[in-house]
């Protein structure tokens, strides 16, 4: 069992457990998730989630500021909701970006990956930078955007060997669920 795997599993699981209850400590313990899944992609010649990787460790390093820049808990960002049409833009938004990334992959990367594969790595990619800048942000809704992109991360990942990986996305999608319902519960609050 690769070592890096283990790492990811290990951090990648804290820091989404520490997320879900809105804990600022949750962000470094990203940033090392993201390091050790950049090493794995890389291996994998998953190219797309190599730079995405690189991007997490950038919105990582802005939730962590975002999140702790505040002086005292009652000044701490809230949890948002955004409205229908911005969720469909956000959405839309996903879906757009993961043509761009799939054709860059498939033109410059000179790789010999069945298309298909390289396309569940560009829709992947897409839909986590835009559901990582909604965490950031703090909106309900970023939950939503990355059970779509869980969902398709577990079977690209089982095929790919990265078991322990499919098993970080099996676990977190769980908490997304979970996360969702309780930030909901807050917002009303």
């Amino acid at each position: 069992m690769d070592i890096y795997q283990i790492i990811a599993l290990i951090a990648g699981v804290a820091s989404v457990l520490l997320i879900a209850r809105q804990i600022v400590w949750g962000w470094p313990l990203g940033i090392i998730n993201v390091l050790a899944l950049a090493v794995i992609y890389r291996e994998t010649k998953m190219y797309a989630n190599v730079a995405l990787q690189i991007t997490f460790f950038a919105l990582s390093i802005y939730g962590w500021w975002s999140w702790g820049r505040k002086k005292n808990e009652s000044e701490k960002g809230s949890i948002q909701k955004v409205k229908i049409p911005q969720l469909i833009l956000y959405f839309l938004l996903a879906v757009i970006l993961t043509f761009p990334i799939w054709f860059f992959i498939m033109k410059y990367t000179g790789s010999k990956i069945d298309p298909l594969l390289i396309f569940f790595d560009a829709i992947t990619t897409s839909f986590s930078i835009v559901a990582q800048y909604m965490l950031a942000r703090k909106y309900l809704q970023n939950w939503l955007m990355w059970m779509c992109a869980d969902i398709i991360y577990i079977p690209v990942c089982i095929f790919n060997g990265l078991y322990v990986v499919s098993i970080f996305y099996i676990i977190i999608f769980s908490i997304s669920i979970n996360a969702y319902f309780n930030w909901k519960r807050q917002l009303r609050q």
